[in-house]
């Protein structure tokens, strides 16, 4: 494709137009999952997926290549975002365990990933093969139901009814006699948009700090920090590997965080750990110790962006879980369209995406300590349940808002 001196710039520009697609692609899966359901949303996105992602290896035009990118990275955000939102709404006993394993078993595919393109370096063949694993995804249509939630909340009573009864049936235990009619009394239904997020103060206020913390540190950082890890001094596949790699531990230490800590303090306390770092890197010249550095704040930058994808899911009602939920991806894929531009800044000044990275990161960790905790909470099912939950976060100066005992005490955990 010829991408190298003055067309070298197209090499970020591919990455940036797949996260462009993820960005959108958060608009279109969000409304289509609150409209029409998340299974068949599920089912359309992995199908799109599959035939975007197997065409890429026949494509020789780097625009065409570009156009194409963009449509994967629609339907990639499609299949997380709706998958984590029905893994997440499933069980309250076990919330922690299941959004944390969804997120593992994307660094697991991230190490499987950098294997890979060691040992197939030919682009034909690689595009192949990372997309046959995809046409698997074809058998969650005999796996994965509804989501009960999202059939009461559209009024498709007598479906969620008979879902429960199977789950009941496949779990050996007795369904409930009173469910039934408490869950076909009368309840009027509307359909909810975006303006909704917007219309009440503080599901508002909730949801712009949301915005931050996925766009500033969990996005940006997080890819930025990401992509990088090829432009580092050394080998770029062992760079790789070692950065997919700390995510699994990272992802796994939040389980114990959010359950011993509640959620606003590990994640605050990981991004503050994750901006000390990085500049602390400023600083140091020898390139084996920043690249330890640099997979250290990618740790623990993983770790805070994970807790961030299931406080999310927990602060917003049922119809608009998604929406909420797709409303963040958007904010944090428009943020994940300039991280591939950081490696070019390595040439202004090699520090230059330290400090950018150091600087947002300290800024997102005093922004979260503004939203409500919802540890031990149930989920809010509706607008005014949602509204009242929200109520609960901080209204002080953002001088003042930084908790310094729980962010030590995080900050410790996080580092052991």
């Amino acid at each position: 494709m010829n991408l190298v001196c003055s067309r070298r710039w197209l090499v970020s520009a591919t990455q940036s137009a797949y996260m462009f697609g993820r960005m959108v692609g958060a608009t279109i899966y969000g409304h289509l999952s609150d409209r029409f359901g998340r299974r068949p949303s599920l089912m359309l996105s992995v199908v799109l997926s599959l035939l975007a992602c197997t065409s890429l290896a026949w494509i020789s035009n780097v625009y065409l290549f570009l156009i194409v990118r963009f449509f994967s990275g629609i339907q990639t955000t499609g299949e997380f975002q709706i998958a984590f939102v029905i893994g997440r709404t499933f069980s309250h006993s076990h919330v922690y365990e299941t959004g944390t394993f969804g997120q593992i078993t994307w660094s697991v595919g991230l190490v499987i990933l950098s294997l890979i393109a060691y040992f197939v370096r030919e682009r034909f063949w690689l595009q192949v093969t990372l997309s046959f694993p995809l046409s698997l995804l074809l058998l969650i249509f005999f796996f994965v139901p509804e989501s009960p939630r999202f059939l009461l909340s559209a009024g498709r009573k007598d479906e969620c009814i008979k879902h429960l009864r199977k789950m009941a049936k496949i779990n050996n235990v007795e369904f409930p006699a009173d469910v039934e009619h408490q869950l076909k009394a009368d309840r009027k239904v509307k359909n909810f948009t975006l303006l909704d997020l917007f219309q009440y103060p503080n599901i508002r206020r909730s949801t712009f700090l949301l915005m931050a913390a996925w766009s500033f540190s969990g996005s940006f950082v997080y890819y930025g920090l990401s992509l990088n890890a090829t432009s580092i001094s050394g080998d770029p596949y062992l760079n790789f590997f070692l950065s997919a790699l700390v995510e699994v531990p990272a992802y796994a230490l939040a389980v114990p965080l959010l359950s011993r800590l509640g959620r606003i303090q590990p994640i605050s306390g990981c991004y503050l750990a994750v901006g000390l770092l990085m500049f602390i890197s400023i600083f140091i010249s020898n390139d084996i110790l920043v690249t330890i550095l640099s997979t250290l704040g990618k740790g623990l930058m993983t770790c805070g962006y994970g807790m961030v994808y299931i406080t999310t899911a927990e602060l917003y009602p049922t119809r608009l879980r998604s929406i909420g939920f797709g409303t963040c991806i958007i904010s944090a894929r428009f943020a994940a369209t300039l991280a591939p531009f950081t490696s070019d800044l390595l040439a202004v000044w090699r520090h230059l995406p330290s400090i950018l990275f150091s600087a947002i990161a300290l800024i997102s960790s005093c922004l979260v300590q503004f939203l409500p905790d919802a540890s031990d909470q149930p989920l809010p099912q509706t607008l005014e349940e949602g509204e009242l939950f929200n109520s609960s976060g901080k209204r002080c100066p953002v001088w003042s808002v930084i908790d310094t005992s729980h962010l030590t005490l995080s900050l410790t955990c996080a580092l052991i």
